[in-house]
């Protein structure tokens, strides 16, 4: 039986573990301890997601970026609203000041005379 190089079957791939094993360096087993529990928080999110059921904890980094930026987004929501409402309450209450004022003191000579309101005036007078 011939064998080609580029095809190794599973007997080569454990007599070369065995060589490694084997060999004077003992294997520093410290990285791969450390990273043990970011190893398993992954394969627990990795099942969670073939479930179908995605875990709460895969939304945490999502959540930690977009609460600040929602809560300054409705700060300055806030901010603008009560500015607005300043702005709106005194223009309205010089708005209700022109047009007291135009009731009581009459219109200026350049406007037109509020037919309608001469009329009621008059009609009230003629009564009696």
């Amino acid at each position: 039986m011939t064998r080609q190089p580029h095809l190794r079957d599973s007997r080569d791939d454990a007599r070369e573990v065995l060589r490694i094993a084997a060999g004077p360096d003992a294997p520093d087993a410290r990285r791969l301890v450390e990273a043990l529990p970011q190893i398993m928080a992954e394969a627990g999110r990795r099942r969670e997601i073939e479930r179908g059921q995605p875990e709460t904890s895969a939304l945490i980094p999502i959540a930690r970026r977009a609460i600040p930026r929602l809560a300054a987004v409705a700060a300055a929501v806030v901010i603008a609203a009560v500015l607005f409402a300043f702005r709106d309450a005194s223009s309205a209450q010089e708005a209700r000041a022109d047009l007291e004022r135009a009731i009581l003191t009459g219109a200026s000579g350049d406007a037109p005379p509020n037919s309608l309101l001469e009329a009621l005036t008059t009609s009230g007078k003629s009564d009696g």
